[in-house]
């Protein structure tokens, strides 16, 4: 079972040797006592930023993921934002179908890395 915490972004970001220098909020997913994967959003250059990273990213996870996202994207649309925007791991060859399900459109490259964005409803 998968269990969800938040935490302080900035001491559980630097133990997993993440790089997140923006003002941000933070949730870690456990599972059997150990930290499978970290999200949040984070703000910065004017947007609002969905922030997801695990070191092994497994099938059976796949719903947490996809739950999470819903959850911070309705987190977003109450904090007042109308678009929520993500960079794409490339290291998962399953990132950009993974990015599409949670309804991102892919919006511009940025010095190789690929910048989507959500258009965030009422409803979310």
């Amino acid at each position: 079972m998968v269990e969800i915490q938040k935490f302080n972004t900035t001491d559980t970001v630097k133990s997993l040797g993440l790089m997140i220098d923006l003002p941000a909020i933070g949730f870690c997913a456990i599972c059997e006592g150990r930290i499978v994967a970290s999200f949040g959003l984070a703000w910065g250059n004017g947007r609002c930023w969905l922030w997801y990273y695990t070191e092994e990213l497994q099938t059976r996870h796949k719903h947490v993921v996809r739950r999470q996202a819903a959850r911070l994207k309705r987190m977003a649309r109450q904090l007042g934002h109308d678009e929520l925007f993500v960079v794409r791991d490339q290291q998962w060859e399953t990132s950009a179908r993974l990015v599409k399900l949670m309804g991102f459109e892919l919006l511009e490259v940025i010095d190789g890395q690929e910048v989507h964005v959500c258009k965030l409803k009422d409803s979310e």
